[in-house]
């Protein structure tokens, strides 16, 4: 991903040492720039159009497609170009890049340095109280004070009564 800090002067690259490599150089590297090129008629993109959408975006186009689609509707032109391209794996350098294996398994920075220092990390979705452990745990807990000590406890969980 980046320059080598040692290249020798002599090298094309030296000036770029220590700096990331970029897309095109990656693609390069691995033999799949002109694998891209034939996909898309040997003009290559950092990022399509379909790809530069929000994810929300192109769910939003996928479900307007699929409705279309089972109400018989045909999709307009540019609709159904988006639909097809957001499916390929080949469309840009980005979506190309992002496919490899070796980037799917790259951990994000944070949970290395969570794991590093020797804890479990865990990402769930956001504002969701059914799928937040937190939320989840904090019910039970307060439903075990009530069941063992609504006499008690009565002024800190009025929910109880």
């Amino acid at each position: 991903m980046v320059y080598p800090s040692d290249l020798p002067p002599d090298h094309p690259d030296f000036a770029l040492r220590g700096k990331a490599k970029g897309m095109q150089h990656i693609l390069e590297e691995r033999g799949l720039m002109s694998t891209l090129q034939v996909a898309n008629g040997g003009r290559v993109v950092g990022e399509c159009q379909t790809c530069k959408l929000s994810h929300e975006a192109q769910e939003q186009l996928r479900r307007e497609a699929q409705a279309s689609m089972q109400g018989g509707d045909e999709l307009p032109e540019g609709q159904l170009n988006i639909v097809q391209e957001s499916l390929r794996m080949d469309c840009c350098m980005r979506k190309m890049l992002a496919n490899q294996r070796d980037f799917k398994e790259e951990k994000p920075l944070i949970q290395s340095i969570i794991e590093d220092a020797g804890h479990r990390c865990w990402f769930l979705p956001k504002f969701h109280c059914e799928l937040n452990l937190i939320e989840m745990y904090w019910g039970w807990m307060k439903a075990r004070e009530c069941r063992t000590n609504a006499n008690i406890h009565y002024h800190r969980f009025p929910h109880c009564l």
